[in-house]
């Protein structure tokens, strides 16, 4: 799932690790534009990845990912895993390296930063 923080106030305890467009901009903004952008960028994602052109997608999810680096934990049907995320692989799975040096791929779950 996505979500994004309009113009909500973002609680203390969780303002190292979030915020919001309006904090972001110094302004509210209408959630209706912010929607829009979002399904126009979206959609253009979309069409080239249907054109199997992931290349850029995958550089920039990487670029951006705040969970390269991190120890997370991966929840998927009551298993959990926990480990430094990695890498994103080409078809979007994230690789995390294991407490014993192995490597464990993810292709679907909850991703939960661990401190």
């Amino acid at each position: 799932g996505v979500g994004i923080n309009v113009n909500n106030e973002i609680p203390e305890d969780l303002k190292n690790v979030a915020i919001s467009v309006k904090e972001a901009l110094g302004k509210t903004v209408p959630r209706a534009l912010i929607l829009r952008a979002f399904l126009v960028e979206l959609d253009k994602l979309y069409a080239e990845f249907n054109r199997g052109n992931t290349r850029r997608i995958i550089e920039d999810w990487k670029k951006y990912a705040s969970t390269i680096g991190k120890k997370v934990r991966a929840i998927y049907r009551d298993r959990a895993i926990e480990g430094l995320a990695v890498d994103v692989k080409n078809d979007g799975s994230l690789v995390l390296k294991l407490e014993d040096g192995s490597i464990a791929v993810i292709n679907a779950g909850d991703i939960i930063h661990l401190r």
